[in-house]
């Protein structure tokens, strides 16, 4: 079966989705060792409830990140399922957007730290 091609303003957009989640799964893994007992439990809770939604986002983006990035859906569902892994999706989030940037470039964008500019991606298409 043949790889469909990219689609570059999609993938661009949620390669810095992705990034934004992996920086708020950053803030969400801190949250449990902050001083919670001078705010109460409710705050805890909280923020535990705000690591799962991340968690469950991010996994709902990589799916989608790789849809956009044209692989095959086979892939995409052993991934988001990999995705549930605890050190494996570090490894696979690494994985996955060293790819999605490899693409991005051969199509002559300049990806930053924070992915693509849509100004550049209105330039090249």
């Amino acid at each position: 079966m043949k790889r469909r091609a990219p689609k570059l303003r999609t993938l661009a957009r949620r390669q810095r989705w992705m990034i934004w989640l992996v920086g708020a799964s950053i803030l969400a893994q801190f949250a449990p060792w902050l001083p919670w007992q001078q705010y109460g439990t409710y705050v805890l809770l909280a923020a535990l409830y705000f690591q799962i939604v991340v968690y469950a986002l991010m996994i709902v983006g990589l799916v989608l990140l790789l849809i956009a990035q044209g692989n095959h859906p086979l892939m995409v569902v052993i991934c988001g399922i990999l995705m549930i892994a605890p050190c494996g999706n570090l490894l696979l989030l690494i994985l996955v957007n060293m790819s999605v940037t490899r693409t991005l470039r051969r199509a002559s964008l300049r990806v930053g730290f924070w992915g693509v500019k849509d100004e550049d991606v209105e330039r090249v298409l």
